[in-house]
């Protein structure tokens, strides 16, 4: 939600855009909060202890949030577009060559949002039942997650904190090529790891394991290789990391004040729509929202409750 929120409303200034809709990027954000509550299950397909009615529910929950999701690269590749047409650019590679890559508050939510639709895809595969058998527990789940939340939203908060800190601050951002290679950096890190993760995934490789060496398996030969390139991935973010703190602290030690920077965010275009009454009402679709979570988390828990073991029925721990 974090990122969404930047992507809406800070990034477009960056490009000298608008918020392609209002209404739009509303109807998101309610869809969101609607559906993203109760698709906790969708964890919990090989749970013997919940029946196949909530995990049913569950799948169709976590397939309504592809919805927004869609949309929302709709709304903000047309912010994109309009921005283009507007400066007499048309067409895809025009459009995306006019955007600033050299922005490094921009090329860090850019670049977030390309792993994004990565791990979006990514989290299709889990919400199916059928699939999610084959990489359940596997460290393919510990790749889509690093792809979608170490992806586009720790990227995004990355890029947002160069055009906060001056603000909040008013010092000047020490070397900003530096803070623009961190975030290229950690995009081809995680891009690295991540899909090192998903591959061994895919071959078996178990989501947590207690040796490194997985107790001199055979199996493990087919994935070791990858698990290697995965760390090698994770060192890429480590010295992305250490060269954001280089930047933030250099910022301090230099102390070089700016011009007194004001705060704005995206207005919606011209000749945009007006927003719908209803959807400017959030805290009624959060109440919405909290009473589909009680419906979708109920029936589950009550099962597991009903149980007088620890686990389903006829299983032991020991």
């Amino acid at each position: 939600m974090g990122a969404y929120i930047i992507w809406y409303n800070i990034i477009p200034l960056r490009y000298g855009g608008n918020v392609f809709s209002d209404g739009l990027t509303r109807l998101t954000f309610i869809m969101l909060i609607s559906l993203s509550t109760p698709v906790g299950i969708h964890h919990e397909f090989m749970e013997p202890g919940i029946s196949p009615v909530w995990k049913m529910l569950h799948t169709v929950t976590t397939y309504g949030v592809a919805i927004p999701s869609f949309i929302t690269a709709f709304a903000i590749f047309a912010s994109f577009e309009l921005a283009a047409i507007a400066r007499g650019r048309r067409g895809f590679i025009a459009t995306v060559k006019e955007l600033p890559w050299n922005d490094p508050t921009f090329s860090g939510a850019g670049l977030g949002m390309l792993l994004f639709i990565l791990g979006g895809f990514g989290g299709l595969v889990n919400a199916s039942y059928s699939i999610d058998t084959v990489v359940h527990n596997t460290i393919w789940i510990v790749g889509h997650f690093h792809v979608t939340v170490g992806g586009p939203v720790a990227l995004t908060f990355l890029g947002a904190a160069y055009w906060l800190i001056p603000r909040v601050t008013g010092r000047a951002l020490w070397k900003p090529e530096l803070a623009l290679f961190q975030t290229r950096l950690w995009f081809f890190g995680m891009l690295i790891m991540s899909f090192s993760m998903h591959f061994a995934g895919l071959l078996g490789a178990p989501r947590r394991t207690a040796d490194v060496a997985y107790m001199g398996a055979a199996a493990a030969n087919a994935w070791q290789p990858l698990m290697l390139l995965a760390a090698a991935g994770g060192f890429f973010l480590f010295i992305s990391i250490l060269a954001f703190v280089a930047v933030a602290i250099g910022t301090l030690v230099q102390n070089v004040k700016t011009e007194p920077m004001e705060v704005t965010f995206a207005t919606p275009a011209d000749g945009a729509s007006a927003t719908p009454q209803p959807l400017q009402h959030i805290y009624r679709w959060g109440v919405l929202a909290l009473v589909l979570a009680v419906l979708a988390y109920a029936g589950p828990f009550g099962e597991l409750l009903r149980h007088p073991g620890y686990l389903a029925p006829g299983m032991r721990t020991w």
